[in-house]
């Protein structure tokens, strides 16, 4: 497995960065670096996070997400920042999974109006 990041463009007010994730010459997933703590509109401000990753349906579970996780956290530093905060759904066990690998220390959680729980992290770089 030899994991790369490539940069596609940085757009909206946060600003974003977005990246595509190859493993040789196949794309596995992608991720978005928010250089301010952003999310979706529905979360309050307390749940904002910096870091949205994605890995495809045939490549889960095979190391992906711990990597690419690992190559953003790359990528904050080279950025100036100092911490990355994000999010997870309570019931998504593998990306909980990921944050935790790559050093995420629980922070808080949130319940929507719908009754779904967010767990926020706070990975230190």
């Amino acid at each position: 497995m030899n994991l790369i990041l490539k940069k596609v463009g940085t757009s909206g007010p946060l600003p974003t960065i977005s990246y595509d994730a190859y493993d040789g010459d196949r794309k596995i997933g992608e991720a978005q670096l928010r250089l301010k703590e952003g999310g979706r509109p529905s979360l309050p401000e307390n749940m904002k996070s910096h870091v949205y990753y994605e890995v495809a349906k045939e490549y889960e579970g095979k190391g992906y997400g711990t990597q690419i996780l690992g190559l953003i956290k790359e990528e904050a530093r080279k950025e100036g920042m100092h911490e990355l905060l994000l999010i997870a759904a309570e019931k998504n066990l593998a990306s909980n999974a990921i944050i935790r690998k790559n050093g995420g220390e629980y922070l808080w959680d949130y319940v929507s109006p719908e009754g779904e729980r967010d767990l926020k992290y706070k990975l230190s770089l």
